[in-house]
């Protein structure tokens, strides 16, 4: 209870700053959206209603004429309502466009980097050996050593995940032990209760949300792949727009991937971490 205490302290300032960044980045998008709105809308609006309404009238003034009267109507207090109505709605369109253009421009590197991963041939990968974003496990849950389950093992997939989600993603193999050899998940199946792909996969997911936040799922994408007659489970592990804790037995742990291992941060050096990644 104190460590998340502690950590909530230390943190405090950094999601506070993060705050204050996005309102200044929606002041300014709302800004240009209301000059927009005021210089570029109303104008147009006023030249169409020009050639609806008033060009047929006898001694009626050019368009621009018309125009700039409506602006210095506009300007000098006499259309407040008008004045109102066009900044509001160039602001608000201002707003959003940008939402619209940051979340495709979020989507469409999310869908590079994953497609990127996916095209990654599966038995080269592992030729390279453990990196900074690539890792195996040789199982879930089954200790190899104790031939028995150690759901303790389930928390060492979750820190790795954890790094990787806090860096810049990564590649993590199960079923495949530390020098590359492919050793399949057949003892992890055995001790599920739907002892195959599926249930293998739904005990992973279970174990994000359970442990790390149900919004996370979506960043974790699992194929399984058969060599030599051995199922490896590959997760392919996006980078998030937010901080993982790994939570367990009480205490919350921050990790990040570093070279060819994932590292536990203390609550300084995450709190630095994590202004200088997610507030770029």
């Amino acid at each position: 209870m104190k460590m998340k205490l502690h950590i909530k302290k230390f943190l405090l300032p950094v999601i506070q700053l993060r705050i204050d960044w996005k309102i200044k980045i929606y002041i300014i998008t709302t800004v240009v959206g209301a000059i927009i709105g005021l210089l570029i809308l109303f104008p147009l609006n006023q030249g169409v209603l020009f050639y609806e309404y008033v060009q047929h009238e006898i001694d009626a003034p050019t368009i621009i004429q018309f125009v700039q009267n409506q602006f210095n109507k506009l300007y000098f207090g006499e259309s407040s309502g008008k004045l109102i109505f066009y900044s509001t709605t160039g602001a608000l369109l201002g707003l959003l466009t940008a939402r619209i253009h940051v979340a495709l421009n979020s989507k469409l590197r999310y869908i590079e980097q994953l497609s990127g991963e996916l095209t990654k041939d599966l038995k080269k990968l592992i030729s390279q050996g453990e990196n900074s974003t690539l890792e195996f496990k040789s199982s879930l849950r089954w200790d190899i050593q104790q031939s028995k389950v150690n759901k303790q093992l389930v928390f060492v997939i979750l820190k790795t995940i954890a790094g990787f989600m806090n860096n810049n993603g990564g590649t993590l193999l199960i079923g495949v032990d530390d020098d590359g050899k492919a050793i399949g998940l057949e003892k992890d199946y055995q001790n599920l209760k739907k002892p195959d792909r599926d249930g293998f996969e739904q005990s992973i997911f279970t174990a994000i949300s359970t442990n790390l936040g149900t919004d996370l799922s979506n960043y974790v994408h699992v194929i399984f792949h058969t060599i030599d007659s051995n199922d490896i489970c590959r997760l392919i592990i996006m980078p998030t727009p937010r901080p993982v804790f790994v939570k367990q037995e009480g205490s919350t742990k921050f990790y990040i991937r570093t070279g060819v291992s994932t590292r536990e941060l203390d609550i300084e050096e995450a709190t630095k971490f994590i202004a200088d990644r997610w507030q770029k």
